[in-house]
């Protein structure tokens, strides 16, 4: 998996290393402007899975959890699943909305769908 730096931390630790004598002005500066010219890589920060113990989405809000259960003739076991979450109701799963009580243990936003492309 890739790395990404923060820019900012970055020219901080640069300047902090100038002022300790570990780095040398020029150095330095050249360093600062080859940081500052690089682009910033286009990503998205990572979701992370939430346990149920910690907290619960809001009312309505549909999220990707991790179910576990009997429902009907099949049995799931840490399945991955698209769910709303109901206050009143509980945990209701896109594909077994009738399921009763499914055991959740995490869940994570779902994420935002993909913007329309220009002129496509």
């Amino acid at each position: 998996m890739a790395e990404y730096i923060d820019r900012e931390a970055l020219l901080e630790d640069i300047q902090a290393a100038v002022e300790n004598g570990g780095m040398g002005g020029m150095v330095a500066g050249a360093l600062k402007r080859y940081v500052t010219r690089v682009p910033a890589a286009d990503v998205a920060p990572v979701q992370k899975w939430i346990s149920v113990k910690d907290r619960l989405p809001r009312d309505g809000e549909y999220v990707i959890v991790v179910a576990s259960g009997k429902c009907e003739n099949i049995t799931l076991v840490d399945a991955i699943e698209f769910a709303e979450f109901d206050m009143s109701e509980g945990w209701i799963l896109e594909m077994w909305p009738e399921w009763e009580n499914p055991k959740i243990t995490y869940w994570m936003p779902s994420p935002e769908p993909p913007k329309a492309e220009k002129g496509g």
